[in-house]
């Protein structure tokens, strides 16, 4: 067992082992294993360009349409946006000033920003495991349809997910060098731009610096310093964006996220696989997991080091935390796609854990999981994963004069590409026009046109897009015509 050598008030890394500061940088045994990383970031390159210029869903269409106003207004906008802090909307802002809101320019930053952090993500994982299983978190992190969807649309969580593990590895190269001030400052700068990009990372940035407690003083002093100023930076938007609204209610809580069931976790830590429409496919996800954590007991005293807590940490506690929060509180925060951060924190924690395992188990579990995460990664596929609004609404400006809509969901992208005027459905007496049609998704669209009397509605057709359709992935098309 390696032990650390006191220096001072302080204690140096360990000079062997997996996680000295050697491993910084790349031995000529690296070779394949980092021209194989070159391959899967190339890959992960492709998934996240295809269709590149496909129509935008509702999200999208609202960042586009704060992007393109006047800087100002651009930051009016940002301040009234509950749930998500500037730093997306500013850097969109940018860009699109400079050639446009097309599709695929627009989803270019993100697709780089995307393909930075699983370069990053290399990065860290070499300096906590073997080279070869070192591939693994980036290889599910290339393929998996979740963080490839979340890597392609113009939305902040390619920005989250950077800054997520940007945070992983600064807190890796402190353990790393403990006497100095870079790696804590640079921590603190990622905690910062975290924070300016999502709100909900201060979840993944409160478990990191309570386990930061367990560190050396003058270390764990460098880091909670740097990492409390990085999260107080935040707080001035914060203040102006309650004061705009009115309201001191706290920005990030949104009021249309439902509360998750009881089995959350679980479909949580599935989807960052991706899933099988197949019923019970899930629990052999669950044993294969339950199966690597067992099989790195072979080499459990490997486990107990502070960077693999630190990564633990970051995996667990923030879903754990939101997901009690949801299922216990008066509003929910619980949205898989807020909690990007600790879906990279459980790739490279699977990681850890097969490279520590025996060969005759790490190696087909490896495989295994690599091998759900490419099968499910068509599921990603702009046109099985989003609405084609774009289609619709060209093709039902030639049946009518309006365009009505149920929910903002449909209005708002539906609005965006319609040569014809859309209005939201609560318009409709305001609206004389001879033809109206309506859109909604099915799971919403039926209770309105049982409970609303005034109306003769008569089905024209039904839209899906996913390979199972539901209520909720079906948009309806119906014909209004006034009773009297």
């Amino acid at each position: 067992m390696t032990s650390t050598v006191p220096l001072g008030d302080e204690e140096v890394a360990p000079s062997s082992g997996l996680l000295s500061t050697g491993r910084s940088r790349p031995s000529p045994g690296l070779f394949w294993p980092s021209l194989l990383a070159s391959v899967i970031l190339a890959l992960g390159a492709w998934l996240r360009c295809y269709e590149i210029a496909y129509n935008f869903d509702h999200d999208e269409v609202f960042s586009v349409e704060i992007a393109r106003q006047p800087f100002f207004t651009a930051v009016r906008r940002s301040l009234a946006d509950r749930s998500h802090p500037p730093l997306h909307y500013l850097s969109l802002w940018a860009w699109v000033h400079l050639a446009g809101t097309s599709e695929a320019w627009v989803r270019v930053p993100n697709i780089v920003i995307s393909l930075t952090a699983l370069h990053l993500l290399w990065r860290l994982a070499l300096r906590l495991m073997n080279a070869w299983f070192a591939l693994l978190p980036v290889f599910l992190c290339a393929v998996s349809p979740f963080f490839v969807f979340y890597g392609e649309e113009a939305r902040p969580y390619a920005l989250a997910q950077l800054f997520a593990t940007l945070s992983l590895y600064c807190l890796v190269r402190t353990w790393d060098e403990p006497g100095t001030w870079r790696w804590p400052a640079a921590y603190g700068l990622s905690c910062l731009a975290l924070l300016y990009t999502q709100y909900l990372g201060a979840l993944l940035v409160g478990s990191q610096l309570l386990v930061g407690m367990l560190l050396p003083r003058l270390t764990r002093a460098r880091l909670l310093v740097a990492g409390t100023l990085g999260c107080a930076a935040v707080v001035p938007w914060m203040l102006a964006a309650a004061l705009y609204r009115g309201s001191d209610a706290l920005p990030w809580v949104p009021v249309w996220i439902d509360t998750p069931n009881r089995l959350g976790l679980f479909e949580l830590y599935a989807g960052f696989f991706g899933t099988f429409d197949t019923a019970g496919t899930t629990r052999l996800l669950l044993l294969a997991t339950v199966l690597a954590g067992a099989a790195a007991l072979y080499r459990w005293l490997s486990l107990l080091t502070w960077p693999v807590g630190v990564v633990v940490a970051s995996a667990a506690a923030p879903p754990l935390i939101a997901f009690s929060v949801s299922l216990l509180g008066s509003v929910s925060i619980w949205a898989p796609r807020h909690l990007i951060g600790s879906a990279v924190a459980i790739m490279v924690v699977l990681g850890i854990l097969l490279d520590r395992s025996p060969t005759f188990a790490g190696w087909p579990l490896a495989i295994a999981f690599s091998l759900w995460s490419l099968l499910t990664s068509p599921n990603s596929a702009p046109d099985i994963s989003k609405p084609p609004y774009r289609a619709l609404a060209s093709e039902l400006a030639r049946e009518s004069q309006v365009l009505l809509g149920l929910e903002e969901w449909v209005v708002r992208p539906l609005r965006y590409y319609s040569p014809i005027p859309v209005r939201h459905v609560r318009e409709v007496d305001s609206l004389h026009a001879s033809t109206m049609i309506l859109v909604c998704r099915a799971a919403n669209c039926r209770a309105w046109t049982d409970s609303d009397g005034r109306y003769d509605t008569t089905l024209l057709r039904s839209v899906t897009w996913t390979p199972k359709p539901t209520p909720l992935s079906t948009l309806e098309v119906y014909l209004l015509s006034p009773k009297y």
